[in-house]
């Protein structure tokens, strides 16, 4: 049996087995007034939980129906009637918890949430906008084990949360404080430099941070989004382990906000700068797998050119609505990205072998045919491409994909909503011979007794 048909048979038996469980358990809900205890492994737990809440049927007695002391995991997401004390106090070795979106939930639950369950290591507390410093301040007293704490659209709480969590639990590892409108940089910075161990940020959207200044050996996540009025230079940011970073929409980061940071960063492998004032940006990081450009409008030639040169990994790439990109950019983004120099084809010119896998030009006006054959022959990994809205593109675009596919054969997504001058029998034409490719697109043509279901 090949590897393909093995891997069919075990997705046809997990579902299968899905199935059985999901009828179990509306078995069990069904009579649910018949059982006093219902002793579950935590994963059916939780599924009977959302079917229970689902139906609306989610209750103190139903939930105490369901505790036992070993219970390890709790999912109260968007519960409001249930009293969360009572599940801190039964079940002794709780480790995980979810109250995202429990509005009900405030400072004095908290407290007794820590007081009854100190032993936690995750807890989710998205959306619970009762929340203040108070609570926060006595849960880093009592759970000093806490690893990943998620405090996201949380917004009474201040620095003075920030400055609890950093004196009490040095073992976070997972911290996401996104659109918290009132923590500022000085906050952020010392809980960075108080736990050591940190390895993901998340402060999307925070928009009193002005600056930072925090040296954090083991932070590999940091996300920056959003935040407007962040300002450079970033000289303040020491993260050498850093991996993944989003800048995405944060107006003042311009080409040398964006160097002095990229230049203690040389492990980066995922980099967002979407709509960001940048035009020629030093984002030639040797690792560098995945790069966001989406939005800039003004981006230079030569950044392509040092693109393909300096990040010989890259491996997706995104520019839509990059308006000065054009079939030139994609010919100096291609030209020179080689994984082994080059190969040499049968008719003896050099052929150019990207790494390049998945490509977004969304909304380029400036691409034609010509850009589209580029990447097409040149980038022999491409899975997905996203041409959208590329008004300039006609049926030889289809035409260079289907030809190309000859060498390689790993495309399977194309997307071209928009592209009007390009015909439904080209689209056609083009699934008969790439039979595994999907293909979305929007015609604006009044034929559609051709058109086939892809």
């Amino acid at each position: 049996m090949n590897n393909r048909n093995y891997n069919n048979n075990n997705n046809g038996n997990n579902q299968v087995v899905e199935r059985l469980i999901e009828l179990c358990l509306q078995s069990v809900m069904k009579h649910f007034k018949r059982f006093e205890t219902i002793r579950l492994p935590d994963e059916l737990t939780l599924k009977l939980i959302r079917l229970l809440h689902r139906r609306r049927k989610l209750n103190d007695l139903t939930i105490g129906v369901l505790l036992h002391s070993e219970l390890r995991t709790f999912d109260l997401t968007g519960c409001q009637d249930v009293n969360v004390i009572k599940i801190a106090q039964s079940c002794s070795r709780l480790s995980s918890l979810n109250l995202t979106g429990c509005l009900t939930i405030g400072d004095s639950t908290l407290v007794n949430i820590a007081k009854y369950a100190p032993q936690l290591v995750n807890l989710d507390l998205t959306y619970n906008k009762k929340i203040t410093d108070k609570g926060i301040r006595q849960l880093a007293i009592h759970c000093l084990g806490l690893e990943k704490l998620d405090l996201s659209w949380c917004d009474r709480l201040t620095d003075e949360s920030l400055i609890s969590i950093g004196k009490n639990c040095s073992r976070l590892f997972e911290l996401a404080l996104a659109s918290c409108p009132q923590i500022t940089g000085q906050g952020v910075s010392f809980l960075v430099n108080s736990c050591k161990f940190l390895g993901r940020l998340d402060l999307k959207g925070c928009l009193l941070i002005c600056n930072l200044q925090f040296e954090a050996v083991s932070l590999r996540m940091l996300n920056l989004s959003n935040c407007k009025n962040l300002s450079g230079p970033l000289d303040g940011i020491k993260s050498p382990m850093l991996q993944r970073l989003w800048l995405s929409n944060s107006n003042n980061m311009d080409d040398d906000a964006l160097r002095t940071l990229l230049s203690k960063c040389l492990g980066l492998t995922s980099l967002d700068i979407s709509f960001c004032r940048v035009e020629n940006p030093c984002v030639d990081v040797a690792h560098l797998l995945t790069l966001n450009l989406s939005g800039c409008t003004k981006l230079s030639q030569s950044l392509f050119s040092r693109l393909s040169s300096g990040c010989v990994h890259l491996k997706e790439v995104y520019l839509k609505d990059c308006l000065s990109v054009d079939d030139e950019s994609l010919d100096l983004l291609t030209g020179s990205r080689v994984t082994s120099y080059y190969s040499k084809s049968k008719t003896g010119q050099t052929a150019f072998i990207s790494s390049l896998e998945i490509i977004d030009i969304s909304r380029c006006n400036g691409v034609t045919d010509r850009g589209i054959s580029l990447l097409v022959w040149r980038c022999i990994s491409l899975k997905s491409l996203d041409a959208s809205w590329c008004t300039q593109l006609t049926d030889q675009s289809l035409t260079s994909l289907k030809k190309a596919h000859k060498r390689s054969e790993t495309m399977t997504l194309l997307k071209i909503f928009g592209c009007d001058k390009i015909t439904i029998g080209a689209i056609n034409a083009l699934k008969e011979k790439i039979t595994n490719l999907m293909v979305y697109f929007i015609t604006c043509e009044r034929d559609w007794s051709t058109l086939e279901s892809i």
